[in-house]
C-alpha cells in the first residue's frame, strides 16, 4: 500500500516540525501552519523552504515532480522562502495558503524544510567548516473541489488482493481482514491509495473475502467486505 510519509513530528539536529502533513478538504481555500521549532537555545538557525508539486505520489520517493514560477499556477502560495530563528522567538511559522482553483483532481505537494549554514563572519581568517546538514519535509494535500469514491477491486491467482482508486482523491484502507469459509480471520496490512493508482496485499490460501474501512477524508468510513 502506498503512504509517503508516517510520523507526526519530524526531526534534524537543529531543528523540528510540528506535523509532517497539511490537507485541504474540498478545495478549501484557507491557510494552515506548520511550526519549525529550533532545537539549539544558544543561537540562531538558518533554514529555507521550497515547493514541489508530486506529479505521481503512488510513486513514492521516485516520483517526478513539478516546480513553478507563480503560486497562483503552483495553486500553493508557502512563505518565508528563508528564515532565521533567534534564541528569543524559538520556533518560526510555516504559512501554506491554498490557491487552486476549480479543482477537478487532488494535488500532493511536498514542501522541503533545509537548514542553512549561517553567514561566516569576516574575521579575516580563512577557516575550513564541515557541517553535515539533514533536509526534512512535509507533505500537503488539497483535495478537488467536489471529492468523489468510486473503485474496483480483484482477486489475482498469484494470491493477492489488488484495490483499484477510480476516484479523484485518495482514500485510507484502515483495519483490514482476511477472511475464510470458517469465517477465521486474520488482519491485513492497509495504507493510502492515490487516485487512479492500485494498491495489491498478499492474501492466505483458502481466503474468501478481504474487508477494509475505506476512509475518504472529511466525507465518509465505511467497512466493505470484498467476495472472490
Amino acid at each position: 500500500m502506498a503512504l509517503m510519509s508516517s510520523s507526526f513530528t519530524v526531526s534534524a539536529g537543529e531543528f523540528s516540525l510540528s506535523k509532517n502533513m497539511v490537507h485541504f478538504e474540498e478545495n478549501a481555500q484557507q491557510r494552515d501552519v506548520v511550526m519549525v521549532k529550533s532545537h539549539l537555545p544558544h543561537q540562531n538557525v538558518y533554514f529555507s523552504t521550497r515547493v514541489r508539486e508530486v506529479l505521481s505520489p503512488e510513486k513514492g520517493m521516485k516520483s517526478p515532480y513539478a516546480e513553478y514560477d507563480s503560486p497562483f499556477e503552483a495553486g500553493l502560495f508557502v512563505t518565508p522562502n528563508k528564515a532565521v530563528i533567534t534564541p528569543r522567538e524559538g520556533q518560526v511559522p510555516i504559512s501554506i495558503v491554498n490557491t487552486n482553483t476549480n479543482l477537478t483532481k487532488e494535488r500532493v505537494y511536498r514542501v522541503d524544510v533545509k537548514p542553512s549554514i549561517p553567514p561566516i563572519p569576516s574575521s579575516g581568517k580563512s577557516e575550513a567548516r564541515l557541517k553535515v546538514l539533514v533536509a526534512y519535509d512535509f507533505l500537503v494535500f488539497v483535495q478537488p473541489s467536489v471529492p468523489t469514491l468510486d473503485y474496483q477491486f480483484r482477486f489475482d491467482p498469484q494470491g493477492q488482493f489488488t484495490f483499484i482508486n477510480q476516484g479523484n482523491t485518495h482514500v485510507m484502507l484502515k483495519n483490514g481482514k482476511q477472511c475464510n469459509a470458517k469465517q477465521e480471520c486474520t488482519s491485513l496490512n492497509g495504507g493510502r491509495v492515490f487516485a487512479g493508482s492500485e494498491a495489491s496485499v498478499s492474501v492466505a490460501d483458502g481466503t474468501v473475502s478481504v474487508g477494509y474501512d475505506i476512509v475518504l477524508r472529511g466525507q465518509s468510513k465505511d467497512y466493505v467486505v470484498f467476495e472472490k
